[in-house]
């Protein structure tokens, strides 16, 4: 082959591209480079954009994008012997026999080539008519050059006849297929050089080359590129699907792997992305595999979610969605960093390798996400990561961003060096990106890219445009009416708000599971596929199924996993609203709907949970989990037992009765979610009868409430241009049958409210249209059902609601306040586990005006036969005339045709179910209305079907057909046998044949509802043997046996002579002359009080409760009716108008209520007790997707209110406890913890969590009281004591009398557990309680007293627990930190000897009073050492008071700050400068002080204070000065008074703390003595002791501190504080610890130093002797006579610490004697102060309280007049105040000299 020339015509290969030239540029900064630095942005905008790549990588599309892939491979004619000719034929192969796609080969001729080329890549890009559902794939294998203008062109490397060598402009050919309609991918085998078009775009054009223009290839390739298409190609096509970004990463990864095993320097591949349609959400091709050109069977999924069958390998592994070249090694794959410049500022800590996994949730597990490789501070923050190849090309463009390139390891630089020890490290995965603060103007929730519901608003708005702000996000997307496609269903979105159980980012279980049961897909013959459109209405509306639509799929997008959530928590609930719905279906949704309308306050209460389509179970397992059975089991004759199983809050309720059974549905919505949607008036006949009130019989009556009903239910009837359904047919030929024979009746298809259109219903929420399931029994998980969730509920919550779920309401009283309380059992947060609390501890609510019961006619009936018990009057009738609306069950088993009556989750489009009714029989039309009746032909739910012919087959009383030839028992056997080896959806099996039977009719109305043991049993005897439900089942059978079958009553008539019925009615029945002698309600609802026509005003039942006889119909549109009427009465006499008019926006259910077509406020909300917080907390909760925990407390004991409950030490509690217990006065309390963020509760210094639910107290008014957004710390540091943690429960609780409480309980959980079970036992389950009046009523104390856990609850409790979290693993991570924190917790503290020591704190905490001195005075010793020391003075501060001197000594090893601490609130300095004094202390030789290390000793301080004295009467006042010593201070200071160095006619009076003249060691201080271990320390550690240790300090000292774990001491006083340890070794333990505060004892290194050995020597001869003495080695005796005669006329005050570990308190009480006895007992006393130590007296952080007064009250005494007064201030509330006060005196200005 001949070299390209390099001439002009041919154009100039050498010439340098764009890219080569600024290869060439400076590496000097450019202008552009310079412009660059000043951009950055935010993590969120970050965030987003790699959000957007990951979508564009693994979209959630359910089915593949491209119904045709047409592809067009080309080479050069001439070129029949290069290598690229016979690979790209293998590509061909790879395309046209792998791929199936319609392939061509097109050989480009050499002459006339660039029109030829024009004309055939406009014909390429026509084929199939361009459209947007094809994707047209463009190969070239050749060279190319580029031309004068430095355009790129194809040519050829053979000259054609003139001598030229062919050129193709590529430019031409790019534009025409930037301008096509279908995406476009572009492999060229050739290098590509940069190419500028005018053409707009409007598909996707991407495009790979083998590599970028430069000089050196000159546009020829050395070796062809098509080999590593066509393996990467064949390797990806095992995949269901791949996108274009993992077959380029595959490429790059296999050019790097071969380049460095082969030693070659082949230039990578590129990748182009020409055309985006938004480049803010970039797309990427996707190919599939086309099988049989064919891909409607196909299921493109996302790779985290579960696979479909068809995408299943034969082991049954999942497909992955992404696939790694072959050729890459592990470990090898090459990445792109990115350079970052970030707003934000960032922590080491904060950079986790996980930070950005929020926004890379769908990527698959076999792709590596961001990696953080360095990151630096500057004025913006620059962050250098690394992501994958594959999501790199489709990050959106950003100046802020710079692309560095692959790599392929980590950062080399940091390998290798050492990181210096005294900088900080980095550490990898260490934190949370939580910490990092948003960038203004962003916000959250990138993952939900801003999907709404999607529901459209009313038909009549459809041309008025308006966008729909998205949910936590600065952006705007177009009203859906616009294009459909845009609009993403209800059940593809996040969830805003919360589950009722507190379960706030809780994600559902699967609603569908696989129960191996055959259910065939092929079509049936003769019948028609649901059609797909109905040309009027927008979207689908034809049935949905598998095949075509997922069908309540929430997974199917994984970024969108929850649903929408009407109802909040009960934490949110307020304590007082004006209006109380109890019940959400029919009746309950009416009042809810209305109330809000009218501008009322609303709270609906239901017991059941919020469940949205795809969360309803169609498995059997599934089923039972949501199965709730109670009432009074009777068969027959025998005697009834009471039965209770399964979960209250359950889906499905059956209540068993004697004679009578219902099953009714619990759940937001009510039965209306389970029921049929069977929408028919009742009949005139039956509305005539006398049962009625006269204001009901009227004829068109109710014809208004009917009217407004459909309005909002919107009913239509099964439409005939769908598909057949088999059971449908069957019915109008039995219809036929019977009226042949004599049956006079009507056949008709029912009005009901099933959906069969796609779009927005009446209230605004979107409606998806029915795919036929026949699965309304169990729920339909299609979107299709109209049940009161999605349309009055819905309406009620938009209008400004409030809905609560699993909140059993028990009965309703009349307030003090006016209107009711409704008191209810909250199932919430696992309560359940306390089954004797559940129903005694009852939570209640305040209704203003209206109480609205619509919990059904069995949950109404018992709700005020309950109230009726417990005081609220009303008629005596309640609980009778109840009916069970004459519904009757049965089957026509095996017939001889298919009937297709068992519902599927996903039935075929071809061969659907149905509704569950479609068709009736309607009897009714009768000379007597009560000979009436309804047949309506039924579905079994799929939860059913595996035991449906087993029961049917085992009934007994089944009536075959008679007659029949041997050929058909021998089908009617088949088909049994088929049913039962190949399952109950064989075709042609006897289940499949099987009719079901719905009637309804009429009975008696004797049915009666009573309480039982507290739980209602229901009663109707022989409604099962009626001669009415004989002559139905006659003409069942007829009918049956008509087309072939067997006849078979329901299980509870065949097994239990009982009916069961779904349409229970009556127990609180209208009174048909309005007073309480006939009924309990008037014709209104309204509840009778037993007066005559007297009412409850705003008692209102708005069920099934109050019709007063069977309807022989469907009764939801006659309930519905008579609801509208009642509220809208209700509405009228409290003076609100309904507002019908206005209708809703198109309701956004995961946004916020208020979306109406024109401005209308919605009932304003005054918040209570924290409840603005409270919300708060929920919605960013809910923002962050955080995981929760939670759990459920019963505890109990005895609370006294009244006098004798002062104090607050245990000892107090315990005593008030001890009264109540007397008195009878128990209390309890019932409370849910709810922490919403794990990790922020765990790492937040109060540990908070919420708490809810009540408390009892029988010795307060107003009992149950009601908690509300309580607070709850978990082992929070008890400030107050050192190395103790409380839990402490913090609430305001509120009486059904309306008084505001407040509780404050706390567990203390110290040492004294330490290794001791039954003591932590005991800590953690009992509670210090306090009560008193709320704050803003003062805050008195009333009451005190002790709870406990008793060992029952306790277990119990452990059964509450619950994570909360989007998924199990979520859920595992909330559990392992919450229970992990608790371990730990606990451990520290019952492992307290064990654990971890505490060394000397770096930083100052807990600095709460810096007592700083006035004056500082160095003082030089008057003995001939000439020692400097120095004495701190403090002014006083008090200027009504005359100043007085007051001198302090403190002990050895401390200084000055004993008496200052910073760290209490209230320090003796403080004390006594606010009481007058002005107070001088001496930091003598052995304080605190460097030559404290010189060996001296007590004896040697003496000449400190005595110079301290000597310079306080030269400078301030030659008056006698008062002393305070403490300790080895009060040591050194009798040895001066006793020897003479002090003059004792300078003092007037000695306070002293803890010793004076004689110490005398305690018991393990004399242990210490005899066995002197400071000589074995001596030995190894030196002279010198010091108090302080660090992690750093010497293996000897280390060793010390180790074995000072196991000191010995009291349990309580165990500590791991090194300094504290330090202490106890060298002096005795200083203190109860009970005493200090934890930022004293955190910090007691700050203020000790230590001891030298001599000092200790001349200690252990004074303490072992009891006296004290001079310094050694005589140690002579200085309490001789003549030197006691010294103190001879001085007062002395001596205190001791009753718990002295130091010296024993025996050390004063022997000074004390001998004072007394030597001059008498005048002018001596002494005090024990209980519950104190040693140095606590002074460091205490109630000293100010215990100790203090005691000292002043001596020092007062002799320093201030007789007579003298002293009020002390009020610390507790105004002990800061003290600083604010200036100096009432100076020492300047008062010394001699100034005189």
């Amino acid at each position: 082959m001949e070299e390209i020339p390099k001439t002009p015509e041919n154009g100039q290969p050498s010439r340098s591209s764009p890219t080569k030239q600024r290869d060439r540029a400076s590496s000097s900064a450019s202008f552009a480079d310079q412009n660059r630095w000043q951009s950055n942005m935010g993590l969120q905008t970050f965030g987003a954009s790699l959000h957007a790549a990951a979508q564009a990588l693994f979209p959630h599309q359910n089915r593949p994008r491209y119904s045709k892939v047409y592809v067009l491979l080309a080479r050069w004619e001439t070129e029949p012997e290069l290598a690229v000719s016979k690979d790209i034929s293998r590509l061909y192969t790879v395309f046209k026999d792998v791929y199936h796609f319609e392939t061509e080969m097109w050989k480009i001729s050499d002459e006339g080539s660039q029109a030829e080329a024009d004309q055939k890549i406009e014909d390429f890009i026509s084929l199939g008519g361009d459209s947007e559902d094809h994707l047209k794939v463009v190969c070239y294998s050749g060279n190319c050059l580029t031309t004068k203008t430095r355009g790129l062109a194809w040519t050829s490397g053979y000259k054609n006849s003139k001598h030229r060598y062919p050129t193709v402009q590529w430019s031409k050919i790019q534009c025409a297929l930037e301008e096509a309609m279908s995406d476009v991918l572009i492999l060229l085998d050739c290098p590509y050089a940069e190419t500028f078009t005018t053409a707009q775009g409007n598909g996707v054009t991407e495009l790979i080359a083998a590599n970028a223009y430069t000089e050196e290839n000159n546009g020829v390739r050395k070796h062809s590129f098509a080999d590593e298409y066509e393996a990467e190609l064949r390797a990806l096509s095992k995949l269901p699907s791949f996108s274009i970004g993992n077959f380029y990463q595959n490429l790059l990864c296999r050019n790097q792997s071969e380049n460095a095993e082969q030693g070659k320097q082949d230039p990578a591949p590129i990748f182009i992305p020409l055309t985006q349609p938004d480049l803010l959400a970039p797309r990427s091709i996707r190919i599939t595999v086309h099988e049989d050109d064919h891909l409607d069977h196909l299921d493109v999924q996302s790779p985290r979610l579960p696979t479909t069958p068809g995408s299943m390998y034969s082991n049954g592994d999942s497909i992955p969605s992404f696939q790694m070249s072959s050729a890459v090694g592990h470990g090898k794959i090459p990445r792109i960093a990115f350079a970052l410049r970030l707003k934000d500022q960032f922590r080491v800590s904060d950079l986790s390798s996980d930070l950005f996994m929020n926004w890379l949730e769908n990527i698959p597990s076999t792709i590596e996400g961001v990696k953080i490789e360095a990151a630096f501070h500057s004025s913006s923050s620059l962050l250098i990561v690394s992501i994958p190849i594959c999501m790199s090309i489709y990050m959106p463009p950003s100046d802020a961003t710079i692309n560095l390139g692959p790599i392929t390891s980590i950062n080399q630089v940091l390998s290798r060096f050492q990181i210096p020890r005294d900088l900080p490290t980095p550490i990898p995965d260490s934190g949370l990106w939580d910490h990092m603060p948003s960038s203004a103007g962003e916000t959250n929730g990138m993952r939900s890219n801003g999907h709404t519901n999607g529901v459209n608003g009313n038909s009549n708005l459809t041309n008025r445009h308006k966008t729909t702000r998205f949910r936590d996000q600065d952006q705007f997307i177009p009203d859906s009416r616009l294009d459909s496609n845009l609009r993403p269903r209800y059940d593809r979105a996040y969830s805003s708000g919360r589950s009722a159980a507190s379960s706030f980012t809780e994600e559902p279980s699967p609603a569908t599971s696989f129960d191996g049961n055959y259910e065939p897909e092929e079509p049936v013959n003769g019948s028609c596929q649901v059609p797909t459109d109905s040309g009027g209405a927008r979207g689908s509306s034809g049935s949905q199924s598998k095949s075509s639509a997922k069908i309540g799929n929430y997974r199917d997008e994984p970024d969108q996993k929850q649903f929408p959530r009407l109802s909040k928590p009960v934490e949110l609930l307020r304590n007082t609203y004006d209006c109380i719905v109890i019940g959400s279906g029919y009746g309950g949704g009416v009042a809810a709907s209305r109330m809000s309308r009218a501008g009322e306050k609303v709270c609906v209460l239901e017991r059941g949970q919020e469940k949205w389509p795809g969360e309803y179970p169609s498995g059997f397992i599934d089923a039972m989990k949501e199965f709730h059975v109670s009432g009074e089991f009777a068969p027959d004759v025998l005697k009834g037992n009471m039965v209770e199983g399964g979960d209250p809050t359950g889906l499905y309720h059956l209540i068993v009765g004697k004679g009578q059974n219902a099953f009714v549905g619990n759940g937001l919505g009510g039965t209306s979610l389970l029921n049929a949607n069977v929408f028919l008036e009742a009949d005139k006949g039956t509305m005539g009868l006398d049962d009625w009130p006269k204001e009901l019989r009227r004829e068109g009556e109710l014809d208004k409430y009917y009217q407004r009903a459909k309005d909002v239910l919107q009913p239509v009837s099964y439409p005939h241009d769908w598909p057949k359904l088999p059971k449908l047919s069957m019915l109008e030929k039995q219809a036929k049958f019977l009226e042949d024979n004599g049956t006079k009746n009507k056949f008709y298809r029912v009005p009901q409210t099933t959906r069969f259109v796609g779009g927005p219903n009446s209230t605004g929420v979107e409606m998806y249209p029915s795919a036929l399931t026949g699965m309304d029994c169990t729920g339909v998980n299609d979107g299709s059902k109209s049940s009161t969730l999605v349309n009055y509920l819905s309406d009620a919550w938009n209008w400004g609601a409030e809905m609560f779920c699993e909140c059993e309401v028990r009965y309703i009283k009349k307030s003090p306040d006016g209107g009711y309380l409704v008191f209810f059992a909250w199932h919430g947060s696992n309560r359940g586990a306390f089954r004797e609390r559940l129903y005694e501890d009852l939570m209640w609510v305040h209704a203003r005006k209206c109480v609205f019961l619509g919990a059904g006619s069995i949950g109404t009936t018992e709700i005020l036969l309950r109230s009726k018990k417990l005081g609220l009057s009303m008629s005596d009738k309640v609980g009778t005339g109840m009916s069970g609306n004459g519904d009757m069950l049965a089957f026509g088993y095996n017939t001889h045709e298919e009937v297709n009556s068992i519902g599927r989750q996903y039935p075929s489009p071809y061969n659907p179910i149905g509704p569950t009714i479609s068709g009736i029989i309607d009897c009714r039309d009768q000379e007597n209305p009560l000979d009436g009746f309804v047949i309506q032909e039924g579905a079994i739910p799929k939860a059913l079907s595996i035991m449906f012919q087993t029961m049917l087959e085992m009934m007994p009383g089944n009536q075959a057909p008679q007659g029949e030839g041997v050929l058909d028992k021998v089908k009617h056997v088949a088909a049994q046998f088929g049913s039962r080896f190949l399952g109950p959806y064989f075709r042609k099996g006897s289940i499949e044949k099987t009719q079901v039977y719905l009637v309804m009719s009429h009975d008696s109305n004797q049915a009666i509802l009573t309480l039982k043991n507290d739980q209602p049993v229901l009663e109707f005897q022989g409604v099962a043997n009626s001669s009415g439900v004989n002559k139905i089942h006659e003409l069942l059978k007829k009918a049956t046996i008509a087309v072939g079958g067997t006849y078979v009553k329901n299980p509870f008539e065949s097994y239990l002579s009982q009916e069961i019925t779904v349409h229970p009615i009556g127990g609180a029945c209208m009174s048909k002359d309005g007073t309480a002698a006939h009924g309990v309600t008037n014709h209104f609802g309204e509840v009778l009080t037993g007066h005559g026509t007297e009412t409850h005003q705003g008692l209102v039942v708005t069920d099934g409760a109050v019709i007063p006889t069977a309807l022989g119909v469907n009764p939801f549109a006659t309930i519905t009716a008579l609801a509208e009427r009642s509220v809208e009465h209700a509405a009228r006499d409290i003076k609100k108008h309904i507002d019908f008019d206005t209708p809703n926006e198109t309701l956004d259910l995961f946004g916020s209520p208020g979306q109406y077509i024109k401005a209308s406020d919605s009932p304003a909300r005054q918040d209570t007790m924290q409840i603005a917080a409270a919300k708060k907390l929920v919605e960013d909760t809910v923002a962050r997707k955080a995981n929760g925990f939670g759990f459920s407390e019963v505890m109990s004991g005895y609370v006294h209110v009244g006098d004798g409950v002062e104090g607050d030490k245990p000892e107090d509690f315990e005593t008030a406890a001890r009264t109540a217990r007397g008195l009878c006065e128990e209390s309890r309390f019932f409370l849910s913890v709810q922490t919403f963020d794990t990790d922020t509760t765990v790492n937040r210094a109060d540990h908070k969590a919420m708490l809810t639910g009540t408390f009892t107290c029988a010795g307060l008014r107003g009992s149950p009281f009601l908690v509300q957004r309580g607070d709850f710390h978990l082992f929070r540091v008890d400030v107050k004591s050192p190395g103790t943690r409380n839990l402490v429960y913090e609430f305001d609780m509120i009486s059904t009398e309306g008084q505001k409480y407040h509780f404050h309980g706390f567990k203390v959980v110290d040492s004294s557990v330490a290794l001791g079970p039954i003591r932590f036992w005991q800590a953690t389950t009992t509670l210090y309680v306090t009560i008193s009046e709320a704050a803003e009523s003062g805050g008195k104390v009333l009451g005190r007293g002790m709870l406990h856990i008793k060992p029952m609850d306790f277990l119990s409790e452990i059964l509450t627990l619950k994570p909360s979290g989007r998924n199990f693993l979520a859920k595992l991570t909330s559990t392992a930190s919450f229970m992990g924190y608790f371990a730990r917790q606990s451990a520290s503290l019952f492992l307290a000897p064990l654990v971890y020591q505490q060394y000397p704190a770096v930083t100052y905490n807990g600095y709460i009073n810096d007592t700083s001195p006035d004056a500082t005075i160095k003082i030089i010793s008057l003995d001939n050492d000439g020692i400097e020391t120095k004495m701190q003075i403090w002014e006083p501060r008090n200027p009504t008071i005359m100043t007085k001197n007051l001198f302090m000594i403190p002990g050895a090893s401390v200084d000055h700050q004993i008496f200052a601490l910073p760290t209490i609130e209230v320090n003796a300095v403080n004390y006594f400068t606010r009481a007058g004094y002005r107070v001088f202390v001496t930091v003598h030789r052995i304080c605190q002080l460097k030559v404290a290390e010189n060996h001296w000793t007590t004896f040697d301080a003496r000449h400190d204070i005595r110079a301290c004295l000597q310079w306080i009467r030269d400078n301030v006042s030659d008056e006698k000065i008062y002393t305070v010593a403490h300790c080895m201070g009060s040591v050194a200071y009798s040895c001066g008074l006793l020897d003479g160095t002090i003059p004792a006619d300078w003092i007037s009076g000695i306070s002293c703390s803890q010793v004076f003249m004689n110490p005398v060691w305690s018991p393990l201080n004399m242990l210490k003595v005899k066995f002197s271990p400071d000589k074995l320390y001596s030995a190894f550690g030196g002279s010198w002791f010091s108090c302080q240790s660090t992690r750093d300090d010497s293996y000897f000292q280390q060793l010390v501190n180790q074995i000072l774990r196991f000191y010995p001491d009291s349990r309580n006083e165990m500590c791991n504080n090194v300094s504290c340890h330090r202490c106890s070794l060298i002096f005795g333990r200083l203190w109860n610890h009970r005493n200090l505060n934890e930022a004293t004892h955190r910090q007691i290194n700050r203020f000790f130093g230590g001891v030298n050995m001599t000092l200790l020597a001349t200690l252990k001869q004074m303490g072992w002797r009891g006296l004290v003495t001079t310094n050694g080695p005589d140690y002579e005796d200085l309490t001789t006579e003549k030197n006691i005669a010294n103190l001879e006329g001085i007062p002395i005050m001596l205190f001791s610490g009753s718990d002295n570990q130091v010296l024993k308190p025996y050390s004063t009480d022997k000074t004390y004697t001998i004072l007394r006895n030597k001059f008498g007992v005048a002018g001596y006393t002494r005090h024990v102060i209980q519950g104190y130590g040693h140095l606590d007296c002074w460091m205490g952080r109630e000293a100010y309280k215990d100790v203090f007064p005691k000292v002043r009250e001596q020092v007062d005494k002799v320093c201030r007049p007789e007579g003298y007064a002293y009020r002390e201030p009020d610390w507790k509330n105004d002990w800061d105040d003290w600083k604010k006060l200036p100096k009432s005196s100076d020492w300047r200005t008062n010394s001699p000299e100034n005189s």
